[in-house]
C-alpha cells in the first residue's frame, strides 16, 4: 500500500514537473497549459500520450 503511494506522488511530481517545462518553453511561443488536477491526472496517469492529448485538447478547445 505504501509502495503504490510511493509511486503515485513520484508519478504526479513528475507530472507537475513536465507541464512546468511546457509552460515555459510554451511562453516563448505563447503558450500556456494550466496546472489543475485534470492535466496533472492525465500526464501522470497516461505519461507523454497523455501530454500530447492536453496540448491537442488545449488547442482544439482553446
Amino acid at each position: 500500500m505504501l509502495k503504490n503511494l510511493g509511486e503515485i506522488a513520484v508519478r504526479v511530481f513528475l507530472a507537475s514537473l513536465v507541464i512546468i517545462l511546457v509552460n515555459v518553453v510554451g511562453g516563448q511561443f505563447n503558450y500556456h497549459l494550466s496546472m489543475n488536477i485534470f492535466n496533472i491526472g492525465v500526464v501522470a496517469g497516461f505519461g507523454i500520450p497523455g501530454l500530447v492529448a492536453a496540448i491537442l485538447l488545449k488547442f482544439f478547445i482553446g
